[in-house]
């Protein structure tokens, strides 16, 4: 009403009701028409905007964490599986578990600089979201994973061999959904360790005696594994290949005693390094090799069964009424503030266990430095040159933006392009006027045509045509 050409505004005064009417296009379309002109994309649209919500956070916000990875048929969970999953990363052994964030006053393992094995705790993040989203159900879970497991080949399989449990370096799928049990198994360990300082198990021929103890110990503990990751594990062999020969045939054993071995390696390394003696190092080492030639016992079979029978009692329930959002049918008909609520429910299940914090933090902090990437797979974000690529996080929450970039550019447009940059005059101009509204008149009295002092400057044929446009508005 102020800036726009006497010209443009000359052709789209509209000169009766029913031509506004059909000239109206919504403000929000014009601002960006990628996002809002197809409503078929309105998921991918929802999408997009929590990203930047919570990328541009200052702080993390779970509930909309956990809203992205659950929300259009967990296509950002997918996403993410798809992209990282296969990937196996060669970094060192115990990457991250000194990890801090450099601060001074910081007493707490958090989380630092992105090391080897980031895109695990990316990953870990991921499914931590998914899993108490709904406990009783594995189907959100397994439908986020469905399409990398699909697009494995029979050599990706080979990690789960039984021949690899000893082997560190896994494909990140492995290691996170290993790394996810270990809160669930460590009681198990936990009993192990305090046998040692009883001195019941702390030699080598007693190493049976401690097996037979940690599978006891598994039994015990099989229910309190949430049910959608024991339905999680299960739906997994629907998908592997017959070449893949796990630890006691079965892939659900094959990831409780990796992730157990994982975790005993782990205290193996932090013991060494506290000057524990010798003896117990290698009693907890001989009880590593003992679990990676493990054959299925009747203890084995018990607790598989009893797995099965979690599934099958029906503390699980079928998803398969899951909607164009990913949501369930009750979910369907909340509204943005009640998910939200839930959402925060869910974030504060899942913070109550510690181990889930750094997964969680790990995940806030790709969204934050790579929204650009997950953007360009969203659709919504066009690149010049190649396409952006994942990339790993620094010791800040947020990325460090350049002094010379933010001079250069006015948003996403470089200042030496703003002379060149076309303005939709007709779509702008239409949109506005199609709602009549005295705001119009008293914008449009602005222009220098109305102020003495600058009306003397303009050509008569311009302040004239002001003047009639004025009173068309004024008559509106």
């Amino acid at each position: 009403m102020v800036t726009a050409p006497v010209s443009e505004m000359s052709k789209y005064i509209p000169s009766s009701e029913n031509e506004h009417q059909s000239k109206y296009q919504p403000w929000i379309q014009l601002i960006h028409p990628r996002l809002y002109m197809d409503e078929e994309e309105k998921g991918l649209r929802d999408l997009y905007l929590t990203c930047r919500i919570v990328s541009e956070k200052p702080q993390p916000s779970w509930p909309l964490l956990i809203l992205l990875c659950n929300s259009n048929q967990r296509y950002f969970s997918s996403l993410l599986f798809t992209q990282m999953g296969a990937f196996v990363p060669t970094g060192k052994e115990f990457a991250g578990l000194g990890s801090r964030c450099g601060l001074s006053a910081c007493t707490q393992t958090c989380i630092g600089a992105a090391e080897s094995n980031w895109p695990e705790l990316v990953l870990q993040g991921v499914l931590w979201c998914l899993l108490f989203t709904d406990e009783n159900s594995y189907q959100p879970i397994t439908k986020a994973f469905q399409s990398l497991l699909e697009k494995l080949t029979p050599e990706s399989w080979e990690a789960l061999n039984r021949n690899n449990v000893w082997n560190q370096i896994r494909p990140v799928w492995v290691s996170a959904v290993s790394s996810l049990l270990q809160p669930f198994l460590s009681p198990a360990v936990e009993d192990i360790i305090r046998s040692m300082g009883n001195g019941i198990s702390s030699s080598l021929n007693k190493i049976p005696k401690a097996r037979g103890l940690l599978i006891k110990s598994l039994i015990s503990l099989e229910e309190s594994i949430p049910v959608s990751l024991v339905g999680f594990l299960f739906s997994i062999e629907e998908f592997s290949p017959s070449n893949c020969t796990p630890l006691c045939g079965s892939i659900v054993l094959h990831f409780i005693f990796t992730s157990i071995y994982t975790t005993i390696n782990t205290l193996i390394h932090l013991y060494r390094n506290q000057g524990i003696e010798e003896g117990k190092l290698e009693f907890l080492q001989g009880l590593n090799e003992n679990i990676c030639c493990l054959n299925s016992t009747p203890e084995l079979e018990q607790l598989l069964n009893s797995m099965k029978s979690r599934l099958l009692s029906g503390d699980s329930k079928d998803d398969d009424s899951d909607s164009g959002t990913g949501l369930s049918d009750v979910e369907e008909t909340f509204s943005d503030e009640m998910l939200l609520i839930k959402y925060e429910c869910v974030a504060a299940e899942i913070l109550q266990e510690r181990s889930s914090l750094l997964p969680l933090t790990a995940l806030y902090r790709f969204v934050c430095y790579n929204s650009t990437w997950i953007n360009w797979n969203l659709g919504f974000q066009e690149s010049e040159s190649s396409p952006p690529k994942m990339k790993p996080w620094n010791s800040s929450p947020q990325p460090d933006r350049s002094p010379l970039h933010m001079i250069n550019f006015v948003g996403s447009n470089e200042i030496s392009g703003l002379i060149n940059l076309r303005v939709p005059w007709n779509d702008w101009i239409t949109s506005c006027l199609s709602t009549r509204k005295p705001v119009h008149v008293n914008l449009f009295s602005l222009r220098p045509a109305f102020f003495p002092s600058e009306r003397e400057f303009l050509h008569p044929d311009e302040v004239q045509e002001q003047d009639r446009i004025k009173e068309i508005l004024e008559n509106m």
